[in-house]
């Protein structure tokens, strides 16, 4: 981690964290940073030096219970995975946040399953009127694949159908009774994020649907145009491009 782009990997990994999850910087040992959980026994040590050291050793896995044997098994996976992954992270420019968020990150979710299994449970049965609508976020990114897991959670306990435009810039489109889409977004807001915007929460007049789909449907694209093309599909490609996201130049000149 160069000092030009330290402080921009940081902040970005920082984005990636869960609520529960905190990075924070050593006081005594230079660029060496622990990220904890409150609902995990582990913790990620990693440090950004700028000496030539092997690339393994600057992560680190580490717990108050952790037995020798164990110790000696996650240094190996961390072998295994910088051997597998480190030239192309190098490659992206930012090694840390694509390490961390891709293969460490999910390691304190993994005693976590008790918040995933209660947003897959379906939530009390409500006595208000369905009211159709929809909801568009747009952050700086969508990479983290806890949050890409948790969407698909929330949209099916809500019974709501939408997608999530993964990678840069992050894309999220939701539609589905007016209150339950309430819900999805206080949920969401609630993950630590990077440039979140909520740029509509609205009701949907000109929509058919009755009532409550089954238990949701949630798809994932990876490209502008995909999600251009899946709110063309439901008559909102408006929503994106009135936020200034897939209008080109040529557009801006009309």
């Amino acid at each position: 981690m160069s000092g030009s782009n330290t402080e921009e990997e940081l902040e970005l990994i920082r984005s990636s964290l869960m609520p529960e999850e905190t990075l924070q910087e050593s006081e005594s040992v230079r660029n060496q940073f622990t990220i904890t959980s409150a609902d995990s026994p582990y913790r990620i040590h990693f440090t950004s030096t700028e000496q030539d050291v092997e690339a393994a050793s600057r992560f680190q896995i580490k717990s108050d219970v952790m037995a020798r044997e164990e110790a000696l098994g996650w240094a190996q996976w961390i072998q295994e995975k910088v051997d597998e992954s480190w030239s192309e992270a190098v490659e992206t420019g930012y090694p840390f946040y694509h390490m961390i968020t891709t293969h460490f990150l999910p390691i304190l979710q993994t005693n976590n399953q008790v918040v995933e299994e209660d947003v897959h449970q379906d939530p009390i049965p409500r006595e208000s009127n369905y009211e159709p609508g929809h909801l568009l976020f747009t952050s700086h990114h969508l990479l983290s694949p806890t949050k890409r897991r948790l969407l698909n959670s929330l949209s099916s306990s809500l019974h709501l159908k939408g997608f999530g435009k993964v990678g840069y810039p992050g894309i999220i489109f939701a539609q589905g009774d007016l209150t339950d889409l309430e819900e999805f977004a206080r949920e969401v807001k609630s993950w630590q994020w990077l440039a979140l915007k909520l740029r509509v929460l609205e009701n949907d007049k000109g929509s058919t649907q009755k009532g409550r789909q089954g238990r949701g449907q949630w798809e994932e694209v990876t490209k502008i145009g995909e999600a251009l093309e899946w709110l063309r599909g439901v008559g909102k490609e408006y929503l994106l491009t009135d936020s200034g996201i897939g209008v080109t130049s040529a557009d801006t000149k009309k």
